[in-house]
Formats: C-alpha cells, sequence, structure tokens
C-alpha cells in the first residue's frame, strides 16, 4: 500500500503504474492485482522465505552493495551466474519494452531458497520506485547504462563468494568477471545490450558448453 503521494525514489503513482506493466516477467516480482481506492495498492505474488541477496550501500562502500556474514550468504560460482542471469533476463524483458529498472542491486534482488537449501531457488528482481518508461526506438543508450550497473552487481557477487575448488569453478569465475569488464566499458558504445549479455551468461550454464 502507497499512503503518500512521493517515496525516497520518486511519485508513488509511478510505481504503481510500473509494477502493473512488469506482472508478465518471470524474473521480477509478479503483480498480480492493482487497485486505487482507499489507497493505491497492489498485490503480489507471495515469496515465501525470500530475502535479499545482499545488503545496501552504506557511507563506506558509497554506491556498492554490502554484505552481512550470517546474514548474506555466500555464492558458489554456479550461485552466482543462477543470480546474475535472473537479474539479467529481468533487465532484458524491461528494457525490450523499453522500460528502464533504474535501481539495479543486490539488496533490490530476492532470493526464494530451494527446500532442501544451496545455491538453487527463484531470484526476483524487485523494487520499481526508479523506473522510468522511455522511447526506446530514440536509442538504446539508456540501456547500456543500467548494464554498466549491472556489471557491478556481477562484481559485488564474486567479491562475495565461497572460494572455487575446481578447475571448471575457477573458469567459471574469471568469465563472468570478464564478462562484468566488457558490460563496464568505458565507451558507452562498445557496453553489450542486456540481451546479448543473456545469451554469453545463458552458454556458461551446465549443458551448455560452459566452464
Amino acid at each position: 500500500m502507497w499512503h503518500d503521494a512521493c517515496s525516497s525514489d520518486g511519485l508513488a503513482r509511478d510505481e504503481w503504474q510500473m509494477g502493473q506493466l512488469t506482472g508478465g516477467c518471470p524474473d521480477l516480482v509478479r503483480a498480480l492485482a492493482a487497485w486505487e481506492q482507499p489507497a493505491l495498492g497492489m498485490a503480489v505474488e507471495l515469496l515465501r522465505g525470500a530475502s535479499a541477496v545482499g545488503g545496501p550501500p552504506n557511507f563506506d562502500s558509497c554506491t556498492r552493495d554490502t554484505f552481512t556474514e550470517d546474514k548474506h550468504a555466500r555464492r558458489s560460482a554456479a550461485g552466482v551466474l543462477h543470480v546474475a542471469l535472473a537479474v539479467c533476463r529481468a533487465c532484458a524483458w524491461m528494457h525490450a519494452r523499453g522500460l528502464c529498472h533504474g535501481d539495479v542491486y543486490l539488496h533490490n534482488t530476492l532470493l526464494v531458497p530451494p527446500g532442501d537449501g544451496g545455491d538453487g531457488g527463484d531470484v526476483r528482481l524487485s523494487d520499481l520506485g526508479a523506473t522510468c518508461a522511455y522511447d526506446r526506438a530514440a536509442g538504446d543508450q539508456l540501456e547500456r547504462v543500467e548494464v554498466r550497473s549491472f556489471a557491478r552487481l556481477v562484481h559485488d557477487l564474486l567479491s562475495w563468494l565461497t572460494p572455487p575448488s575446481s578447475p571448471q569453478e575457477h573458469a567459471l569465475v574469471a568469465r563472468m568477471a570478464s564478462l562484468a569488464d566488457e558490460c563496464d566499458a568505458r565507451s558507452l558504445e562498445e557496453v553489450p545490450t542486456f540481451a546479448r549479455v543473456a545469451e554469453q551468461l545463458t552458454a556458461l550454464l551446465p549443458g551448455a558448453g560452459g566452464p
């Protein structure tokens, strides 16, 4: 429920409208219903046991996510790939429709633990408070800026990693780090689109010919 017209991210009605537009993406928190009275509200899917993959920035990290032992689980190389691919797919889905998330962070990324623990489980990108629509036909510069944000998210994931224990895991970590560097290219024209990054990450999955 939105009880105020304005939040720290922007206007409540904008977030409410964006939530309805993004309800069809399996990698975003899905909206099930929306209403305007007695106040702006929305029903979203129930994600039992969901928790944020990381914590918000602080004065020391500035714009980078933070992690706390015993609160934010360290991920294996495969677990990092699992989270990164879901976030990338969510962003690709949005930008293909002229929507920019605007707040791509691990503290806005929810992980629903699987029944038997481990790195699996559903991943959902959440918090559309900074989301906006743009003219996709006019260019994809805004998408490439957000890909740079995604690059930092991947590097943050890799900084909170269970040490690789096999040559295959080392190779996977190296490839993801290299891909994150490509996403953070100095020239915006060299930054790949989310669709292209999703293809490269998918190719790293077991059975897809990856490490």
